[in-house]
């Protein structure tokens, strides 16, 4: 799909790859993925309050999904159709601030019984070489800087991620502006992650009595966003 300021590059399965800003004809490297996190076999379990992941994410494939693609005047997109998610990538062809990011759309669907103890969170993998350090903002108000530690556990590195996160080099910068107040971290360098839902199947003794059980079909609002640094502008101060 390409408009006037970009060109979006997907896969057979539909999902996002690369990014091409227009002005400068650079690549780069914008690939979604959906992970998958399952919850600790002993001790401390996942709940409403707790996240307690059993290791890493795993990326959740894709089983021979549907994909739809519709080009037109205005706007153009590509769908993929899983039982479990619906995912939707929009490009607007308009000459104003909406027409240079990329609108994304993810209806998850958690109620099927093969989604129990399951947290699905949405990755962007980039070659923007942002190390260990990430931005979220704080309450929409002010950018936050963050900071991965190898040292702490994974739901350490996780951060409030009310409207808007972001990674970035010295040429570029990845963004992605959220609708819905979520939580999110950068895994590794070039990388943000969103958490989309979970169903979770017991209480974590933190008050509720219950686990996370009352899961509606979920739609998710987001704008992946693709700067570059302007030739002979001042990096801000850390």
């Amino acid at each position: 799909m390409s408009n006037t300021y970009v060109t979006a590059d997907f896969d057979a399965n539909g999902m996002l790859q690369a990014i091409t800003t227009k002005d400068d004809a650079v690549k780069t490297e914008a690939k979604i993925e959906f992970m998958e996190y399952g919850t600790k076999a002993r001790g401390d379990k996942s709940g409403a309050y707790l996240f307690m992941p059993d290791g890493p994410g795993k990326v959740k494939k894709l089983s021979s999904p549907l994909v739809r693609i519709v080009e037109g005047k205005l706007r153009s997109s590509v769908t993929v159709v899983q039982k479990w998610i619906t995912h939707i990538v929009i490009l607007n062809s308009s000459p104003g601030v909406d027409g240079t990011g990329l609108m994304i759309e993810n209806d998850i669907d958690l109620t099927s019984d093969g989604m129990n103890n399951r947290e699905i969170s949405m990755r962007v993998t980039s070659n923007v070489g942002s190390g260990d350090v990430f931005f979220t903002d704080l309450n929409g108000f002010q950018m936050i800087r963050r900071k991965r530690y190898a040292k702490l556990p994974i739901q350490a590195n996780f951060y409030p991620l009310p409207s808007m996160g972001y990674i970035q080099d010295s040429k570029t910068r990845l963004s992605i502006i959220s609708g819905q107040p979520l939580g999110g971290t950068s895994a590794a360098s070039g990388q943000l992650e969103v958490m989309l839902d979970r169903r979770l199947m017991q209480d974590d003794n933190r008050g509720l009595f219950q686990g996370v059980q009352d899961n509606k079909v979920t739609p998710h609002h987001f704008t992946l966003l693709l700067e570059r640094q302007i030739p002979g502008s001042k990096a801000e101060a850390d």
